[in-house]
């Protein structure tokens, strides 16, 4: 063998050899930028959707955690609009026996002006006129006082209605009457007016504590899954530099490859 020949064989070994790395590292970089533009992609999606995890495959753990908290965020929502809906129907009732309390006191003055010696039957029939009209009234409140379609004083609030108060059968022309019987009624809506009061206050305890819970797992919920904008951009910024970086890389290597084919 010749030494030409053997300079020849070699320099042709070390060429193909040096071709066979060049194709490995395209088909390297190739997947290094196809890995960059999934990247890329997925970090796009995460800033339109405004989202860190669209999916389980993202981040299945944080998705099942978040998912959790997500739960308890709706049933503390939902708690908080049946107490709200009850706290209306508490002041709906309170207001209705403010209402009662006034016609109550206005019936208790009129008793003590029936009860004056000085006074004849037919002014007590006509005080008793106004009595019954406000029995009326009382009577009109009792039964149509509603919240939602759901009547108030047959039992769902309170039970009241003027046989309860003991007031049916008050006439001040029988002469057996007695201020004390109205004075029982006051003190009866004083106790319901009470109890509604102890009950609001209670609700709205309950209200705020889980309001407070609720901001603090919706926050928490937001770390886990909203997309931090700022953080976002960067690393998009950064995805897009990388990728031109390695086509400018597989370009060189590939007019490197083309130009020693030709030598």
């Amino acid at each position: 063998m010749t030494i030409g020949n053997s300079f020849g064989s070699s320099s042709i070994q070390n060429l193909s050899s040096y071709n066979s790395k060049k194709v490995d590292q395209q088909e390297a970089l190739s997947k290094k930028i196809e890995e960059t533009r999934k990247e890329k992609q997925e970090q796009q999606e995460k800033m339109a959707s405004g989202k860190k995890v669209n999916s389980a495959a993202d981040n299945a753990a944080t998705m099942a955690i978040a998912q959790e908290i997500l739960a308890s965020y709706n049933g503390l929502e939902m708690t908080n609009y049946n107490i709200s809906s009850s706290m209306s129907m508490n002041s709906v009732a309170d207001s209705s026996l403010t209402n009662v309390q006034d016609e109550l006191t206005r019936m208790r003055d009129l008793t003590v002006q029936a009860s004056n010696d000085t006074l004849t039957d037919s002014d007590r029939q006509i005080i008793q006129t106004e009595i019954d009209q406000i029995k009326e009234g009382l009577t009109s409140t009792f039964e149509n006082a509603e919240f939602n379609t759901v009547t108030l004083f047959d039992g769902n609030v309170a039970d009241l209605n003027l046989e309860t108060l003991g007031l049916a059968d008050f006439d001040v022309t029988s002469g057996n009457y007695s201020i004390k019987d109205i004075d029982k009624a006051i003190n009866t809506i004083s106790s319901v007016e009470a109890q509604l009061g102890a009950e609001y206050n209670g609700m709205e305890y309950e209200y705020s504590v889980n309001e407070y819970t609720a901001y603090n797992l919706k926050y928490a919920q937001s770390g886990m899954e909203d997309t931090d904008y700022a953080q976002a951009a960067m690393d998009d910024a950064i995805k897009t530099a990388l990728m031109k970086y390695q086509i400018q890389t597989q370009g060189v290597l590939l007019s490197s490859s083309n130009m020693n084919l030709m030598v």
